[in-house]
């Protein structure tokens, strides 16, 4: 299967699936504050089971921080269905649980200050895990 995701600052702009292609709603769009500061990276995701991702990242540089980072927001879309939720940490990890199995979601992370949220990360896509028949 192949995956293409075209990413601009502000907006997802669509992603492809093979044959098929999904507009992602105005909702998606996104304004970051003015120089609020630089984005989280190194993201990285396992697929734990079949119904969460633990997501690790590193924390903001402080000469890339314009005041003092107050959290990260972690975005994770179903591909599926666009389904859009957020998770706020004050940590440089996540787990997310509750997920749908064997589907693949669209995960961004963005840190947050005084000034506002900054740009997200470069995106991952990762698959849950099927249930074992066993």
């Amino acid at each position: 299967m192949e995956f293409v995701v075209s990413i601009s600052q502000v907006k997802l702009e669509e992603v492809c699936f093979g044959n098929k292609a999904m507009r992602v709603l105005n909702e998606f769009v996104m304004i970051f504050a003015k120089n609020a500061h630089g984005s989280a990276a190194n993201v990285t995701a396992v697929n734990k089971t079949s119904t969460s991702i633990f997501i690790t990242w590193d924390a903001v540089p402080a000469n890339q921080s314009n005041g003092d980072i107050l959290g990260y927001r972690v975005n994770y879309i179903l591909t599926t269905t666009l389904d859009t939720r957020l998770v706020n940490v004050q940590t440089v990890y996540a787990n997310l649980t509750g997920l749908k199995r064997n589907r693949i979601y669209y995960i961004t992370v963005m840190a947050y200050n005084q000034h506002g949220d900054g740009p997200p990360s470069m995106a991952l896509l990762v698959k849950t895990d099927e249930d074992s028949k066993f």
